[in-house]
């Protein structure tokens, strides 16, 4: 989890965002934050899947062609 917030928390968030935003606007506002984090979270896995590709080929390419990693199960 990217943060650790307790119930408390939550709801000062909660109360701030009510009184900031107004609860007319706060479901939009949501919604959109939601919308974002998705986007965010899906680059981020695809990120990471490009780093892992390109670190499992760099170490390819440092094993010699005859040498198999040995598995520990």
């Amino acid at each position: 989890m990217l943060f650790d917030l307790g119930w408390s928390e939550i709801l000062v968030i909660a109360v701030i965002l009510v009184v900031v935003v107004g609860p007319k606007d706060l479901p939009g506002m949501l919604r959109t934050f939601g919308r974002v984090m998705k986007q965010f979270r899906s680059m981020a896995g695809d990120f990471r899947r490009q780093f892992d590709d390109a670190l499992k080929e760099a170490e390819a390419r440092r094993r010699p062609q005859g040498h198999r990693r040995r598995s520990l199960a």
